[in-house]
Order: C-alpha cells, then structure tokens, then sequence
C-alpha cells in the first residue's frame, strides 16, 4: 500500500477507536463532566472517519485491480479504463449454542472486478462467492473463497467453463463446467442448475439444484421459493450429500433499482426485508437416504448506516440427529460492508 494511502486509512481508523472510546464513555473528557454538544463532535468524527475508511480503503484496492488489468499491456499500448470493482466485507458472529454462549468468528471478503484489458488476450474473471457448497448453508458453515481464473461462455447455451485458483491457504487449484437455464411459467420461475467440478481440495464432485421461485402481493414484494439440491465429492462425502428447503420473504428495499419479478433475490441483494427458511440436509449413500438436520431461520436485514452498511440478524432453531434431535437454538449476527467507490457505498 503505498505510504500516504497507509497514512490516510491509519489516521481514520485512530479518529474511529478514538470516538467509539469517547461514546462509550472509556475516553476520560478533558476537563469536567462531557457535555452532550462535546459527544454530538465525537459523534461527527466517529462518522467522518468511517466514511474516510470506506472511501480510501476502495481506492487502494482499485488501485491492485488496475494493475492487474493492465499488467500484460505494453507502455505505449491504448488503455481502457477499468470499471469500479465492488468489494464486500461481511464480519459475522455466530453463536451455535446459546445455552453454552460458545462464539464465532468469520470475517468474508467478496470481490465483483471486471478486467476489459486483461480479456483482450484472455477471458480472465475475478471474483468471490461460495465454492462448491449446497446453496441452503448458512454463511458461517459455506464454504466461501476469492477465485482467479478463465472462464469461457458459450452463449446461447447457457454452458461456461472455469480454470483457475482459490485465492486461499494454502491455494486450491480448480476446473469446473457448468449448465444453467431459466424458464418461468405463469411468472413462476425454474431455474435448473448442473455443475462438475475438481480441484486439489475436494476431488472430483458435482453439484446439481433446482430453484422454484414465484413473486406474489399487490406489489409483487413478497415471494416463496423451493431450493432442491444435491452434492457429491469423491473425498469428503460418503454418498450424496441433499437438501430441500423452503423459502419465503419480502423485499421491503431491493439493494439496487431496476428490480422486476424475474430476479431471484439473495440475502445480499435485499437492502431492507426479511426471510423465513426450513431446510432439511440429509445424505444417500448405495442403500439408504438418511435426515441429518433440520434448520429454521429467520433473517431481518436493514440499513445501518448510509447504503453501505448493512445489519443482518438471524435467528433459528436447528435439530440434528447426531446430538439426539435436541432443539438448539442458533444466531447469527453480521454486518455488510459494501465498497463500490462511491461516498454512498
């Protein structure tokens, strides 16, 4: 990181702790009682610092992509400029037993960086998001890494292929080949999903789903979704791993415009909503299908500050069959950092 941006971050992040210190009563006031006009000032540089952060923390992380973009163009070769990358940061805490106050922490960093120099030789993406895993796990139990790599479209087929790299330690070599389609149906959305796949990690796998989702109310904010899936490695599963769920929610703010009944929301893509689950995971192997887990959650998400942060909370009661189909109870809680190179985000 170059010296002034180290600077720059370093002295927002001491103006942060100095402030949530003065907030929190830990930071002993010069002189006398701290008025409240004095804690509204610490208040301010609490949020100006945090804005400083969010800001030059992208610009040197655009600054990484950009050189990457352009690392093969020779000095005097045109240049197309490198559109903003988006970087999500989701610290998350979860207790898995309430009772035993026994926490957790995870910390994700996601990357969407598109590289128009770097495609002119080579079809090279970058980005994050969960591996190989069944799609009803929750963040803390996902597997979940930065991926770089090449990919190749055929379009109008809905096929794609991947080679590349895990972005983690150690790295995880990959190749995989993908096929998904979407289809409605009285504005009920299918959208069938087959993945193969190998790496050095897990051997050779697949991974195959199928959504159902349909939109519903006056202003088609609502939705009930069905999430069938199953998923096989040679090296860490004995059989078939599945999993059914069941889904619904509202979207009270979509995290973007331009929102219509064909989008089938994630978590990330809601500003401000909530969501219901049930799902079932189990495993077949050559002779039988056994229910390992039960799992119900429910998910609020709501802005925190600006459009930036967001607060995601939820709580659930799981059943697993291994701990005698005892009723735990479970939370999660976690924040979404979003870094799009804007004072907004």
């Amino acid at each position: 990181m170059p010296t002034n941006a180290v600077f720059s971050v370093t002295r927002a992040l001491r103006r942060m702790l100095a402030a949530a210190l003065a907030l929190l009563g830990a930071a002993p006031p010069a002189a006398g009682a701290e008025s409240r006009s004095d804690r509204s000032g610490v208040f301010t540089a609490f949020i100006e610092a945090l804005d400083t952060v969010n800001y030059d923390l992208h610009r040197f992380l655009q600054r990484r992509v950009e050189a990457v973009d352009t690392a093969l163009l020779a000095a005097d070769a045109e240049r197309q400029p490198t559109p903003p990358a988006r970087f999500r940061l989701g610290p998350l805490v979860t207790w898995r037993d309430l009772e035993g106050g026994n926490a957790a922490f995870k910390a994700e960093l996601a990357i969407e960086a598109e590289l128009p120099n770097l495609k002119r030789w080579l079809a090279v993406f970058v980005e994050s998001g969960r591996t190989d895993s069944l799609p009803g796990l929750g963040a803390a139990e996902a597997e979940r890494s930065s991926l770089l790599g090449l990919r190749r479209f055929w379009e109008g087929r809905g096929f794609s292929a991947d080679l590349g790299v895990q972005l983690r330690a150690p790295p995880v070599l990959f190749a995989r080949v993908e096929w998904r389609d979407a289809w409605s149906l009285r504005k009920v959305l299918f959208l069938p999903r087959q993945r193969l796949f190998r790496d050095t990690r897990n051997g050779w796998g697949s991974l195959t789903s199928l959504t159902v989702h349909h939109w519903f109310g006056a202003a088609q904010e609502a939705f009930v979704q069905a999430v069938s899936a199953a998923r096989y490695t040679t090296r860490t599963t004995d059989g078939f791993e599945l999993e059914q769920s069941l889904i619904v929610g509202r979207v009270l703010e979509p995290l973007e415009p331009g929102w219509n009944w064909r989008k089938v929301p994630g978590t990330g893509d809601i500003a401000r909503g909530h969501t219901l689950r049930h799902s079932v995971f189990a495993h077949a192997g050559s002779s039988e299908c056994v229910v390992d887990r039960h799992l119900i959650a429910y998910t609020y998400r709501q802005p925190l500050y600006k459009r930036w942060v967001y607060l995601e909370v939820t709580p659930g009661l799981e059943w697993a069959r291994a701990d005698g189909w005892r009723t735990r109870p479970r939370l999660d809680l976690g924040l979404d950092l979003l870094l799009w190179g804007t004072r907004e985000r």
